[in-house]
């Protein structure tokens, strides 16, 4: 196969979900160069946006930008965002935020689960971008091809819906053509979509990444151009039936296929479909490790004891037993937290996970320290290894004990 003039144009990152997201991989270096395009127009911030857990962070200045009020309080990081009839109220480290709609003079409010919430870097409060100018009445689109968000009144979105025709590439095409298989192996493993490009079409790998056993395969239910330029691929995750019989090994559900390129330059897609309880199971647990690794930022170490008890309830009363936020009261040099303003706790890469039992794993990681240098440029301050150990309480999953190591 002749592939002339081939350019690898990007990667978007997913969750197993039923709404489509997007983000990049931290080894693309996504916290430099992202640009912002609002209703036909390139805006410059004083304040760079950057990428943080698959979401696009951006600074008040923009939202103001948005013809958004903005009213903020450092000491307690709330946050609340008027225009028009609606109303935003968010908090630095919380999860959460509260969305007021004022209809004819009937006040509806809702709360909303937010993926990243607000953070605080050098006295600048970034806010992520999507959910923002959604609920303010603006369509939110990443172009790839030019790391740019694009922010658009709703009314000026133009929706496409053209169905694309697609082939599965095959296994023997992939292995004789080196650009198809450094595509493949160099991303297979990771959960993913990835894609290249030469003069007549796109190549797409789809990875639903590791799998604990045999058994599971993806599967393409549609590709559709929802607006100009961008596909969207619906794919679904297939799972072993629970009483089949398995490869008990690791595995790496994936699909590659291509189309014809026409105008397509950004790629978007969405992968539904049920997993087994034990994966599902082990998914709890890394999302309360990396969720708790959010808010240690929040908590210094160095402040006065009875603000130390106090953040450490507000921030880490969710992740955490009540025991291990005593056993670190009594001794906060054995606590998790910020000790300066710079470096300071990002986030917990999972290296490893064990179950021990049917109520208990084992987790091995690193705590990533970053500086706003970092944060801007890329890379990692340090990383501090640490063991933690997680149970089930009343259903629910908590940390039971935490080590450095």
């Amino acid at each position: 196969m002749n592939m002339k003039r081939v350019l690898v144009i990007g990667l978007c990152c997913i969750t197993i979900s039923t709404s489509t997201v997007f983000g990049l991989s931290y080894s693309l270096n996504i916290n430099s160069d992202i640009k912002i395009h609002l209703n036909n127009e390139w805006i410059k911030l004083k304040d760079e946006p950057f990428i943080e857990n698959d979401r696009i962070m951006i600074p008040l200045e923009f939202v103001e930008k948005l013809d958004a009020r903005i009213e903020t309080d450092l000491n307690t990081g709330y946050i609340k965002i008027y225009k028009e009839d609606i109303i935003i109220e968010m908090q630095t480290g919380k999860n959460t935020a509260k969305v007021i709609n004022n209809d004819g003079g009937t006040l509806t409010e809702k709360e909303a689960e937010i993926n990243m919430p607000p953070v605080n870097v050098d006295s600048v409060y970034f806010v992520p971008l999507r959910f923002v100018a959604e609920n303010l009445g603006f369509y939110v689109q990443w172009d790839n091809w030019q790391r740019a968000a694009q922010v658009k009144e709703e009314g000026d979105v133009m929706a496409v819906e053209r169905p694309i025709e697609f082939e599965i590439v095959d296994r023997e095409t992939i292995l004789n053509n080196e650009l198809l298989l450094n595509l493949y192996n160099e991303n297979y493993m990771s959960k993913g979509i990835y894609f290249l490009m030469d003069d007549e079409w796109m190549y797409v790998l789809l990875s639903a990444g590791e799998k604990p056993t045999g058994g599971y395969s993806l599967s393409i239910d549609s590709i559709t151009e929802v607006t100009p330029g961008t596909a969207y691929i619906n794919a679904i995750l297939n799972s072993p039936d629970k009483d089949s019989i398995v490869t008990q090994a690791l595995t790496f559900p994936n699909k590659m296929l291509k189309f014809d390129k026409n105008n397509i330059v950004n790629i978007q897609w969405d992968l539904s479909g049920n997993e087994l309880s034990d994966e599902a199971e082990r998914n709890e647990v890394i999302n309360l490790v990396q969720n708790f690794g959010g808010q240690l930022k929040m908590v210094s170490l160095l402040a006065p004891e009875d603000i130390i008890k106090e953040n450490m309830e507000k921030y880490y009363c969710e992740y955490v037993t009540s025991k291990l936020i005593e056993d670190w009261l009594d001794n906060p040099a054995k606590a998790p937290g910020r000790l300066l303003s710079s470096p300071w706790p990002e986030r917990i890469d999972i290296l490893e996970i064990e179950k021990l039992s049917e109520d208990e794993y084992e987790v091995k990681g690193n705590i990533i320290e970053l500086t706003s240098a970092e944060l801007k440029e890329g890379g990692i301050a340090v990383g501090k290894p640490i063991t933690l150990n997680i149970k089930k309480y009343d259903e629910k999953w908590v940390i039971d004990a935490f080590d450095f190591e």
